[in-house]
């Protein structure tokens, strides 16, 4: 299948191309996906490699997904960069790199956007830098990187020879360790030898990624890392305040139902719970209900358990 994006309608605008990497253990298209998918089409190009067998019941959902210019699912085992590699060879031997300037290597292990993309994109390309993304990371034995599930190159970079020679020489490892050394780590730092320039909305918040998801909603990454949702779950509701979509929220549910864990969905609030209550000969005086919202928590005095009477709210410094 192919859409070449009208050039009339990004006359104004960077020309973006987004190579996707997905994978499913059963070969299924998930809602989350064809969400991010749609999500990005309204921004650039896609071209679409999954590292899984997908029948073609499954690849024509993405036939309602408008700027998808290739889509290919073949289980190729050497994971995310296996599909990059694969991505951008088609796109450069069918002499499409051309046509853009930035070329974005993205994948689908992350929940979003819950927000417009379009904010942190400007944010990226307006930074000067050659390679950048939203998330950065590094410690006292790993160099800095960009977090793989989203590189942005401009066009210096990804039509630059050591781009091609990196993603050519990409193999199978079956330790996840090296690939995030040989490929995610050395993307970073082979363009930083190669005098490519570096920038991060999140420098250093590899790890918050996991272990605090707010942090990166609260700095405009509108993504939430699935395995943080899966391994250390928030309700979802809590994600509310950071989109205008209810879509992806549902979706999200969805998600987490399939693994198991789930919430009551419906209509999504924010909910009060009890916390102090004084009666007197069983008839309650005064109830005092708490709901806390990331740093916020709010305090609701009712009387008769019902008639709120007044609210204070209380906000955690940093």
């Amino acid at each position: 299948m192919s859409q070449v994006l009208s050039h009339d309608a990004c006359a104004t605008a960077p020309s973006r191309l987004f190579i996707f990497a997905g994978y499913s253990c059963n070969g299924a298209l998930g809602a989350c996906l064809l969400y991010y998918l749609r999500r990005l089409s309204e921004l650039g190009d896609i071209v679409f490699v999954m590292d899984s067998d997908a029948p073609s019941s499954e690849l024509e959902k993405l036939s309602n997904i408008p700027n998808i210019i290739y889509a290919h699912a073949t289980r190729h085992g050497e994971y995310d960069f296996g599909s990059y590699k694969r991505g951008y060879a088609w796109a450069r031997d069918n002499n499409r790199l051309k046509n853009y300037d930035w070329l974005y290597l993205v994948n689908d292990s992350v929940c979003g956007p819950l927000s417009d993309l379009g904010p942190m994109l400007d944010k990226l390309e307006s930074s000067g830098a050659d390679i950048t993304g939203p998330v950065g990371n590094s410690d006292n034995i790993i160099p800095f990187h960009i977090q793989s599930w989203f590189v942005g190159l401009a066009r210096g970079a990804f039509c630059a020879p050591w781009f091609d020679t990196f993603l050519g020489g990409v193999v199978a490892h079956a330790d996840k360790q090296d690939i995030v050394l040989h490929y995610e780590v050395s993307l970073t730092q082979t363009a930083l030898r190669n005098g490519a320039s570096a920038y991060a909305v999140l420098p250093d918040a590899g790890r918050a990624m996991y272990s605090d998801i707010f942090n990166a909603l609260r700095a405009g990454v509108p993504f939430v890392k699935c395995a943080a949702l899966s391994n250390n779950p928030p309700n979802p509701r809590y994600l509310m305040p950071y989109t205008s979509d209810k879509q992806i929220i549902e979706e999200i549910y969805s998600q987490l139902r399939a693994l198991g864990i789930s919430w009551p969905s419906g209509d999504i609030r924010f909910d009060y719970s009890r916390s102090f209550r004084l009666t007197l000969f069983g008839i309650p005086l005064l109830t005092i209900y708490r709901k806390t919202l990331h740093r916020q928590t709010d305090y609701k005095f009712c009387i008769f358990d019902r008639i709120a009477i007044c609210k204070i709210s209380y906000t955690k410094k940093d």
